[in-house]
């Protein structure tokens, strides 16, 4: 197990020079949080992966983001057939929000090219390090507000078990602070 400072440094080497698929790239920054736009993730891959395609579900950030010349589909995560095969596919801060993940897992591995990757990051309710802050500040943060649309949150055991009963092996999981 690493713990990376940030998710781009986790997610770095993996998409360096590949064909890559990242799903749910917007983050709202085609057109709300244009002042993410430095630190976006699919814009730092566009910058290092021999190619990059972008699926996502609102047909507004889709026509703002192609229209700053990212090649981004509309599709949902859910229910997906691009007709290619990826080296990688990312999805940052995505399953946690799906109303069936599984779903999401089954497109994902049929746009795998053999020996491809998937690359998730996922919010971990239960780190060590969330410990460490409710301590330091003797307040336990609340999640009502902090993350509206997310659904449910994965242990590591729970999330290997999921990934496994859609065909996904070699699982790792790294931290990010």
């Amino acid at each position: 197990m690493t713990v990376y400072e940030t998710r781009w440094d986790f997610i770095r080497r993996y998409v360096e020079n590949k064909r890559v698929l990242d799903i749910g790239p917007a983050e709202l920054v085609g057109t709300v949080n244009r002042n993410k736009f430095d630190r976006w993730i699919h814009r730092k891959i566009a910058e290092v992966a021999e190619s990059l395609v972008g699926l996502e579900k609102s047909a507004e950030q889709v026509h703002a983001l192609c229209d700053l010349g990212f090649h981004i589909r509309e599709g949902d995560a859910e229910h997906f057939d691009l007709g290619e095969k990826f080296d990688v596919v990312v999805a940052g801060a995505l399953l946690e929000h799906l109303a069936n993940p599984g779903l999401f897992l089954d497109c994902a591995r049929k746009h795998l090219a053999d020996g491809g990757m998937l690359l998730l990051t996922t919010p971990n309710r239960y780190s060590i390090l969330r410990l460490f802050r409710v301590i330091r500040s003797g307040k336990v943060p609340s999640t009502k507000n902090q993350l509206p649309n997310m659904l449910f949150g994965l242990n590591t055991d729970a999330l290997r078990s999921f990934l496994e009963r859609h065909g996904f092996s070699n699982i790792q999981f790294n931290y990010c602070k």
